[in-house]
């Protein structure tokens, strides 16, 4: 260890040389047998120490960048400087069985001299790292064996635990270098020591995270890694080191940035997320970092590695391991180009034009109940002004929606087969709001002449209110809604007193009737379990009940049950829609929320289809 010292009266020779000796206390005696310590004040260095030690006494803490001969010694540097008559100490070091340096400078200060001795082995100790050589396990390529340097000696274990993380470097042997400004003799070339040296070479965003406890001098690490080939090979390579890093558990913070190193473009549309478990496909909402200021922080800490996942829209991730060290944003280069960030744009444009769509639905539905209950009422005028207000602006809405359809399918990113199916989903969305808006007319005329024929208002109450219960018993029945539609039947009798309205309502319980227990429970599922989901993560929990329900009711050919499935998505969607309206997609869990939602949708899509399809191929059985 090489220490450089400010030359300035508040550090005499005496603190000084207690600055050297408690360096020395706090690497050698944690060693133990594992190696030896030498510290030194720099400017009394020895020259065998290398030219490391004299290129950082000219340039600083770039001296250790760059590549260089292997020694199989750790240098550590540490510098104790003053500034407003306060101590500040520096510290990092750099490796030579791996070439690897330190990922960052650690830095301390206090106003105490006393203090001083002991702060500085507080910040040198940290950066002793353990290194290996990295073995590949054959048929496991995501594993790897690491045989730890002296890891038969006593005292190792001490520095190896299950979840310590390594960077990586691969080791090369190649020819010595000429030293600059050599020459020969006589015109004859300069004497070339042939002799072949090793130098290590850093491979970036490559961890290993240690899966047990030391064991006979090695442990088997995890591999991340954001390229298909983690270890490099070729010419002149000859092995794979690793070092252990001190990494914490805290939050991550992490900057993206373009191959220039300027801020990403569509910084708004790109997700990232972290996890310290792996690169999983399906994250924790919790994972999702949020953007604030400029950069993605995490919203939770992460112990010791951060598996960061960069995305911008569906067209493409990238990964980036990288080792939690608690200082600082993380800087990852991904690339935007135009095309990726308009079709991300589009994408989005278009899931928010599908809400819009499932929002109209929700609101005729809403429209229908509300003039229902104003009949029931009584109060025809209420009705008509509610039915003729509401006609009017679905009108204007669908007009909007169409228009806006129209566009965006003509857009690059409609040419993707899932905005492809989004779109022609929204489409088919569309032309059933426009179906239901006839039954609606119908209520509005019947209505306008309601009023206009209120003279006998008891006779005509009657009269109407029966033909608004048939309407409603047709419309329940069109949806599935069987108990309902049986209900109303009671009330329909109630009031005309016909023995006809018995006989319908008998055909209908009849038909409604479940052919066995399995027929019954799927039954059950559909009409009362499924519509009672609420929040996303019982939604999602109860896709694969409601798949094996309407199999079921498939295989039973259940006209009236597929109708009530039919209509339980519209009431699904709208919570979906309801669950979208809160997400911000910079918050934490916004990407993982839209991401969930998108699947659900999908799947629900699916379904809906391969109903919508049953139904049809019943009818013609029917109509036949």
């Amino acid at each position: 260890m090489a220490v450089q010292f400010d030359s300035h009266p508040l550090l005499p020779k005496d603190l000084r040389e207690q600055i050297l000796a408690n360096v020395r206390a706090a690497l050698a005696a944690p060693l133990g047998q594992l190696g030896t310590v030498d510290v030194q004040d720099l400017a009394a260095a020895p020259p065998e120490w290398g030219p490391l030690v004299k290129k950082f006494a000219k340039e600083g803490w770039p001296a250790l960048d760059g590549s260089r001969e292997l020694t199989g010694a750790k240098t550590h540097f540490l510098r104790v400087l003053v500034r407003g008559g306060r101590y500040r100490l520096e510290a990092r070091q750099h490796d030579g069985s791996t070439g690897l340096t330190s990922p960052l400078v650690r830095a301390n200060e206090t106003a105490a001299p006393e203090m001083v001795g002991r702060l500085a082995g507080l910040v040198v100790a940290p950066d002793f790292g353990p290194v290996g050589t990295v073995e590949m396990i054959e048929g496991d390529p995501g594993f790897v064996k690491v045989t730890f340097r002296g890891g038969r000696l006593r005292g190792l274990e001490k520095f190896v635990h299950a979840g310590d993380v390594f960077a990586v470097a691969a080791v090369l042997e190649q020819a010595r270098p000429t030293p600059p400004g050599a020459r020969g003799t006589r015109g004859r070339p300069p004497v070339v020591d042939e002799t072949p040296v090793r130098v290590g070479r850093p491979r970036e965003y490559t961890l290993l995270r240690a899966e047990a406890a030391l064991s006979d001098g090695a442990c088997r690490c995890r591999v991340f890694t954001r390229f298909e080939n983690a270890f490099p090979t070729g010419r002149g390579v000859i092995g794979v080191r690793c070092m252990k890093l001190a990494t914490i558990e805290g939050a991550v913070v992490v900057r993206v940035v373009d191959p220039s190193g300027a801020p990403a473009a569509a910084g708004g549309l790109l997700q990232v997320r972290a996890s310290d478990v792996d690169f999983t496909d399906r994250p924790d909402p919790r994972d999702e970092l949020k953007l604030r200021n400029g950069v993605f922080q995490s919203v939770r800490p992460l112990r010791n590695v951060a598996c960061v996942v960069v995305g911008l829209g569906t067209a493409r991730e990238e990964r980036f391991p990288v080792p939690v060290l608690g200082a600082g944003p993380v800087t990852v280069r991904f690339a935007v180009n135009a095309d990726e960030a308009a079709r991300a744009a589009g994408e989005r444009e278009c899931t928010d034009f599908w809400s819009r769509v499932i929002a109209a639905q929700e609101a005729q539905r809403a429209l229908a109940k509300a003039i229902s209950r104003l009949i029931g009422a009584g109060k025809n005028k209420d009705a008509l002004e509610r039915a003729t207000a509401g006609l009017a602006a679905a009108a204007a809405a669908d007009r909007e929606l169409a228009a806006e359809l129209d566009r965006l399918k003509q857009t690059p990113v409609a040419k993707d087969k899932r905005v492809a199916e989004l779109l022609d989903d929204a489409g088919e969305k569309l032309r059933a709001i426009r179906d239901g808006r006839g039954p609606i007319e119908k209520t509005t005329q019947d209505l306008t002449a309601a009023v206009a024929r209120s003279e006998d208002p008891t006779r005509f109450e009657k009269e109407f209110r029966a033909k608004e219960l048939n309407r409603q018993i047709a419309q329940h029945v069109e949806r599935g809604e069987i108990l309902e539609a049986l209900d109303l039947y009671d009330e329909l009798y109630d009031l005309v007193k016909q023995p006809e309205i018995k006989d319908r309502k008998a055909r209908l319980a009849e038909d409604w009737q479940p052919r066995n227990a399995e027929h019954k429970a799927a039954r059950d599922y559909i009409t009362d379990a499924w519509r009672k989901l609420t929040g996303l993560v019982e939604i999602k929990g109860g896709l694969e009940r409601l798949k094996e329900a309407a199999a079921v009711l498939t295989k039973n050919d259940d006209r009236l049950g597929l109708l009530n499935l039919l209509a339980s998505f519209e009431t699904t969607y709208g919570k979906l829609k309801d669950i979208l309206d809160t997400v911000d997609p910079s918050a934490e869990g916004g990407q993982a929320t839209l991401k969930d939602i998108e699947a659900i949708s999908k799947d629900l899509r699916l379904i809906e289809g391969e109903t919508h399809a049953t139904l049809k191929k019943l009818e013609i059985l029917k109509g036949k």
